[in-house]
């Protein structure tokens, strides 16, 4: 009886309607790539690759991959070693069926990826293509691509996960976005040497399409002098900006003021004719359609005529903070 129970333990323990299904094992081939992409981009790629494929397969051990590779270099002649005849060797020493590789290509800011499967009979190729892409938008390209070419093989068993019925929407790229920024500083120059620092506070509105923006700042500022003056000034500037992203966004901008006003009630003392520039780096990261921001905003600008000897001058540095929404 003893036997016979331990028999039936065994049989159980090994009939697949007992025991879940293995997954088949696969190589991994290095990621390739063509063009400007840097080394830790192309790391984070390789690292998501590899997270994406252990849901399916068992990975071969990248050592076993670079031993099978130079046996096959040394058995195959130079002209024989093309990159079919060199895969086909490799599968043969390691006696492993599938073999997968991603290539990325990148130029003038598009990327086109390239995932590759190849069985004993039979290979496959998936491309997608994306534009000013984040390494984030890339990895979940990689995810959908994966999941694809598994779904096209049909021979291989997914591991228990999580089912997931759409990607976070953190990793979607939108073209158009609108930025509302604001900021206050203080002044660091003034002609008038009996006024208190002054406090200023700007409020900008930029439309950005891909790279460049275009977008309207509001400069406004009122204090007192030591002895009782009251000034107030106003200006506003157009502004245009290049915004540079990959994990986070850097936007860099420069303004022209076109319009103002500068005058003391107390004084009696007015002055329309403005002119000027404002400077601005910005920093951002996107959480889905919004993106948050911070930088600093440097400006500069004269009131003609403000007194009948002096002009106006003023310049002067404000931490800023915006929001903007993608569309």
């Amino acid at each position: 009886m003893r036997h016979i129970l331990i028999l039936l333990s065994l049989f159980l323990l090994s009939s697949p309607l007992f025991g879940q299904s293995e997954r088949p094992e696969t190589i991994v081939i290095p990621v390739g790539t063509l063009g400007d992409i840097s080394d830790s981009r192309k790391q984070i790629i390789q690292n998501t690759l590899s997270q994406e494929l252990t849901k399916y397969f068992r990975l071969v051990p990248q050592d076993k991959f670079e031993e099978a590779q130079e046996k096959a270099f040394e058995e195959l002649d130079y002209e024989e070693c093309t990159e079919d005849q060199c895969i086909m060797m490799i599968q043969e020493i390691l006696q492993v069926e599938n073999v997968i590789s991603l290539q990325i290509i990148a130029e003038d800011g598009d990327t086109q990826l390239s995932l590759t499967w190849v069985g004993l009979d039979e290979k496959k190729v998936l491309t997608d293509f994306c534009e000013e892409c984040k390494t984030k938008e890339l990895n979940s390209k990689i995810e959908l691509l994966v999941k694809n070419m598994v779904q096209q093989i049909g021979q291989v068993t997914k591991v228990e996960t999580e089912p997931k019925e759409k990607l976070d929407d953190t990793t979607e790229s939108y073209t158009y976005k609108l930025r509302g920024i604001i900021g206050s500083g203080s002044s660091d120059k003034t002609e008038f040497n009996n006024m208190s620092l002054p406090e200023f506070n700007n409020m900008s509105l930029h439309f950005v399409w891909g790279k460049l923006g275009i977008g309207l700042s509001d400069f406004y500022m009122k204090t007192t002098s030591s002895a009782g003056q009251k000034y107030e000034l106003h200006n506003q500037s157009l502004d245009l900006s290049y915004t540079y992203a990959d994990d986070y966004s850097f936007s860099f901008g420069a303004g022209v003021i076109v319009d103002g006003e500068a005058k003391s009630s107390t004084l009696n003392l007015k002055s329309t004719a403005v002119s000027g520039y404002r400077v601005m780096g910005l920093m951002g990261t996107d959480l889905g359609k919004w993106e948050f921001l911070g930088g600093y905003q440097y400006s500069t600008f004269e009131y003609k005529n403000f007194t009948s000897t002096k002009n106006f001058n003023m310049s002067g540095g404000l931490m800023v903070f915006g929001i903007g929404v993608g569309f």
